[in-house]
Formats: C-alpha cells, structure tokens, sequence
C-alpha cells in the first residue's frame, strides 16, 4: 500500500532543480543515516538516477519515516498522498537549512499568499502574506480547475453586524476579504479536495464528479496584480456606465473615428489599402500586469511567467478509506 509515496517519489524526482539538490547535499553522518529521512531519500534518488536495476524497494525508508506516534509507518495501511508530501518536504528543507545548506523544495515550490481586506469606498488595504508550497482547491460543484481557482479568489463581503473594523479610520466599514498569489513559485502544485464529510451520516466520501483542468493553465487572474487589474476595469466600467453624457461622447467619438475611415482620411491597417479599420487586439489574457519589469501591454514574454505546462497528475483510485 506504498502507492501514494512512489507518486510523490516520482513527481520530486522528475524535477531537475530539486533532484539535483538532494544529490547535491553533504552526505548525512553514517551514525545518523538510519534514521534519517533525508539520507534515505537522498541514497533513493540516487539509485534512481545512477542504479542499473529496473526498480528500487525502499524499505530502509520506510523504516526512518515515522508516524506521529514515532513508530516506522505500516507500510500496509492506505495514507493521503497530501499528507506525505508536506511532510516529506519539511523533512527535506529543515535537514538542509540546519545543517547550513540551501533548501531543495522551497526555492522551486514555494510561493506566497497575500490575505487582503479590501475597504470599500476607501482607499485603504490591509494585507498580510504567507508562504505556501501548494494550493488547495474544491472539487465538489466545480466542474473544471479554472472555476474552482476562480471560487478560491473570489472573496467574501464583509457588511452590516459582520463589518471590518478599520483601524486607519477609526470604524466598522463594509469591506472584501479575499486570498491572492502575491509570488507564484516555479513548480506550481494544486491540490484537489476531493475527500469530503458527510454531517448527516457521519462518515467521509469521496468526491467523484467530472473534474476538468488545461494542458496550460494562465495564473494572472489569480494573483494580487491580476484581481488589482481587474478591479481597476470593473470600477472604471462602472463609472462609465453612471455618466451618460461621456458616454455619449465616447459614442461620438467613435461615430467621427468611423466617419474618417470610410472616407479614407483615417489611417489603415496596412500601406497598400485604404479604408480598412485598424486591427486590434483581442487577446487581453496575456497582458503583462501592472509593475512587471521588462514588459508592455502587448507583450506575450512578459505574461509567460504566468504560464503553466502540465507535467504530472496524482490521482486517488481508492476509495475513501482504502
């Protein structure tokens, strides 16, 4: 009932930067190494990459990894694959940070929340960070990895008895808490929640609805600059929408723009044709944000840091308890 730890095995293995700095590390004092997590992840990954055998048991491992009780995990009980990895990655880092070397995990899979509580009607903001190493999404009702991203950031208005209390002014005013990607991490991991309770029958299930996710997933929309760009037009949208006299001007703006095309006074698309509306673009998902050095609005480098390629799926077959 290893399963859960060869996938997670697997998925750290096939990452350059983290493989390489647990090959890397200083070797583990051979008093030490049968206990050490790290010492025996570090000799399986080297099996893995310089071992002539077709596969590996790691039961040298499995005896240094302990349960919480202290005792070498039963290796035939079912265990969440979650759970093991963050706990396999605070072994791995702490081992290297207090042993004065550089963590493996961190520098490739972390990242940072910023919490923000949003005023409204006020220009104030209060924010606090947070590392993380994944991102924990629902499953249940969502349908595809995007709704569910788009349900994480979405926040929640704090109104009447529930009001934030704002300490620049002094008073309760209504206001939106919501969570963000302040700093998005190289390797991106999510995690889906697909383990759920049921309160009425008291027992724990397992969500097994349609559950869809790109081959390339664009983060922007889901970072503090991101959600700040799009409040930006969401307000602006709304300002227009309450002054009917600019709108109006806009209208004829665009009237007279049109006007001049038609009759060739206007510029073109090209220099051998005339009367030819100017092209646009229509692509506003890869805008770089807000801020971001080296970039403009039409720039497609700037936004590939937002960009992510699927590498690997961990996927539970089980069922709840098995």
């Amino acid at each position: 009932a290893t399963c859960y730890m060869n996938a997670v095995f697997q998925q750290l293995f096939m990452q350059p930067q983290i493989r390489a700095g647990v090959l890397g590390a200083a070797a583990v004092e051979p008093a030490e190494v049968s206990e050490s997590v790290f010492a025996q992840l570090q000799n399986m990954f080297a099996m893995m990459a310089l071992g002539k055998c077709m596969f590996f048991i790691p039961r040298d491992f499995w005896f240094a990894f302990k349960d919480y009780d202290g005792s070498p995990i039963d290796v035939k009980e079912h265990q969440d694959a979650y759970e093991f990895f963050t706990r396999l990655q605070d072994f791995i880092d702490q081992h290297l940070l207090s042993s004065g070397q550089a963590p493996a995990i961190k520098p490739v899979m972390g990242g940072r929340f910023v919490q923000q509580v949003i005023c409204r009607g006020h220009d104030f903001t209060s924010e606090r960070q947070e590392d993380f190493y994944q991102i924990s999404v629902d499953v249940k009702g969502m349908g595809s990895l995007e709704r569910s991203l788009d349900d994480y950031v979405k926040g929640e208005l704090m109104e009447g008895d529930n009001a934030y209390f704002c300490e620049e002014l002094g008073r309760r005013v209504p206001a939106v808490k919501r969570s963000a990607i302040k700093a998005l991490p190289h390797m991106l991991c999510i995690h889906l929640k697909r383990f759920e309770f049921d309160y009425h029958n008291q027992t724990r299930y397992k969500v097994r609805d349609r559950f869809e996710f790109p081959l390339e997933l664009d983060m922007f929309k889901y970072t503090a600059d991101g959600l700040a760009a799009a409040d930006q037009q969401q307000k602006a949208a709304e300002q227009q929408q309450g002054d009917p006299q600019q709108q109006q001007q806009q209208l004829d703006r665009q009237g007279s723009d049109l006007s001049q095309q038609q009759d060739g006074s206007g510029p073109s698309s090209s220099s051998g044709g005339g009367g030819h509306l100017p092209r646009q673009s229509s692509d506003t998902a890869h805008q770089a944000p807000p801020g971001k050095p080296g970039g403009s609005s039409s720039s497609s480098s700037s936004s590939s840091a937002y960009l992510y390629d699927l590498m690997g799926v961990v996927v539970h077959s089980g069922s709840a308890f098995t």
